[in-house]
């Protein structure tokens, strides 16, 4: 450590408030009790160290722990960096301690409770079994991910062990003490000369135990498939997804027609008026900022936010579905009077369309098979690879990634979805942060992966026509009075963080659920 002024300064990540808050409920009661154990310092080498804890909330963003622990190394100069409470937390923290060189403690990392039915190839059994077999001498918490990152699998299925390992660790306990008895009984009679082996009974002991181990993991396949719901298919998780009110008159129009002839100058404004209604366009690939649910009703960040605008104006809302290519084309033929779908600014797309204040940032991300994860968090190592990278088709940002990763070969797509759904083949996918973490929703089996040091950030803006100075001045108002009254804030707690859409529920007690002996209020 590197003490300064006889004073260690321990720097503590933790997902204090957000949908991870519950992992660090006792977070303040665990650093007081600490605090006081060492108000008067610990003794060492040189003396005695005054302690000081710097706690800091991620409020359970990835982007925030990796800023907080950079803050904590690079201003506060702390001596150890300490992070709990699941990868979201303790990855990004991890990684700047790495690259840093500071020690780093962390500890309390479950990973998110979503499954998905891979196979596992037959061939690759022996592999697995044998690899297990070493692995477990180590310690099964650790075993376990390994085992799936080498089989393939998403990471997440380790949930799954933890919640069976409560019962599984049973057995495990009285398969170990009949393990023990045995082994002592062979023993005092190998000592003793009493043991006699006979090949016929040793083969029919072989062949039966293999019968019974194949019975019991066959049963055990059944009785999972008929106890354990499938997991949720990508049309129920967007079938669950509701739009947030208040909601404006709205419609959705999926084949827009230019206007004919187009709008003048400086009357957009006015059209809308007139018209009673404002046109507003999205991608419904652009998840999580505007898309499609199951019912095909428009939801998502920018969604909502397009419903108060409308509301806001006094007109009715008109959702236009059309690819992100075409924005600054219907927008100058009349087709859409706004752009509101997580519309990222550049200066070349500022040359076809004016862009708005800047409402949001978005970190830039890789989203890759879950057991390639790692091998995209850090930029130098990829640099050095001949790697496929898919990139929406946008100049200046396959430009960009040329320039950051010259090896690389780049893969321009239309839509993330020709990605995910495999219609493209690359190693990773380009994109932001939140948009990754919505994918990996959609399709567990897929990973986001924020690469050290940063890539950079999107800048997020809604964006009209060109030559409509009162449209934009009116944008720009309603994206001011947004951010101060919170509006961005609370879409961004239910859209990008889901912090909304958790519910608190009272936790498990044997006098209420099994006596009943109260109820909780309504």
């Amino acid at each position: 450590m590197h003490a300064q002024n006889a004073k260690i300064k321990l720097g503590y990540v933790t997902p204090k408030t957000g949908p991870l808050a519950a992992f660090a409920q006792s977070d303040d009661f665990n650093v007081k009790l600490f605090s006081e154990a060492v108000k008067d310092g610990i003794k060492g080498a040189g003396g005695t160290y005054d302690v000081e804890v710097l706690l800091r909330d991620s409020q359970s963003d990835p982007n925030r722990a990796s800023q907080l622990a950079r803050q904590l190394i690079l201003n506060n100069n702390v001596d150890l960096l300490l992070t709990s409470s699941t990868p979201q937390t303790v990855n990004p923290v991890a990684v700047v301690a790495q690259t840093q060189g500071v020690p780093c403690a962390a500890t309390n990392d479950p990973w998110e409770a979503w499954y998905s039915g891979l196979g596992l190839d037959l061939s690759f059994y022996p592999t697995l079994a044998g690899a297990g077999l070493l692995a477990v001498f180590g310690s099964i918490n650790t075993a376990i991910p390994f085992l799936l990152d080498l089989a393939r699998l998403p990471a997440d299925l380790f949930q799954l062990f933890v919640v069976s390992g409560v019962l599984n660790s049973r057995f495990g306990s009285m398969a170990a003490t009949m393990h023990t008895l045995t082994i002592a009984v062979l023993g005092t009679c190998l000592i003793t000369g009493r043991i006699r082996v006979e090949r016929a009974r040793l083969a029919r002991y072989v062949g039966a135990s293999v019968l019974i181990v194949a019975a019991f993991l066959l049963g055990t396949r059944l009785l999972l498939a008929i106890a354990l719901p499938d997991p949720a298919t990508r049309a129920e998780v967007l079938a669950a997804i509701q739009p947030r009110g208040p909601l404006a008159p709205s419609s959705l129009v999926s084949q827009p027609a230019p206007v004919e002839p187009p709008p003048a100058r400086g009357t957009r404004l006015d059209l809308v008026r007139s018209e009673g209604r404002i046109r507003v366009g999205f991608d419904p690939d652009s998840i999580p900022w505007a898309f499609l649910n199951g019912a095909g009703t428009p939801v998502g960040f920018d969604a909502e936010l397009a419903h108060r605008f409308a509301l806001a104006l006094g007109v009715r809302l008109e959702h236009v579905s059309l690819n992100r290519e075409n924005f600054a084309e219907a927008l100058a033929n009349g087709a859409i009077d706004v752009a509101m779908s997580g519309h990222r600014v550049s200066a070349r797309a500022a040359e076809l369309q004016a862009f708005s204040r800047p409402y949001a940032e978005e970190e830039v991300a890789f989203l890759t098979l879950d057991h390639r994860r790692t091998e995209f968090e850090h930029v130098e190592a990829l640099r050095g690879r001949r790697l496929k990278i898919g990139i929406l088709r946008r100049p200046e940002w396959i430009e960009a990634l040329s320039r950051a990763l010259p090896l690389a070969e780049v893969v321009p797509v239309s839509s993330p979805l020709d990605f995910a759904e495999g219609r493209v083949q690359a190693d990773a996918f380009l994109t932001g942060w939140a948009r990754a973490c919505a994918l990996s929703l959609l399709y567990p089996e897929l990973s986001p992966a924020q690469p050290t040091p940063s890539l950079g950030r999107f800048t997020l803006a809604y964006a009209v026509p060109l030559g409509e100075p009162d449209l934009l001045n009116v944008v720009d108002t309603f994206v001011d009075v947004e951010r101060t009254n919170g509006g961005f804030e609370s879409a961004r707690r239910h859209w990008i963080l889901g912090e909304a859409t958790r519910v608190q529920q009272p936790r498990w007690s044997l006098a209420r659920n099994v006596l009943g002996w109260w109820k909780e209020d309504k």
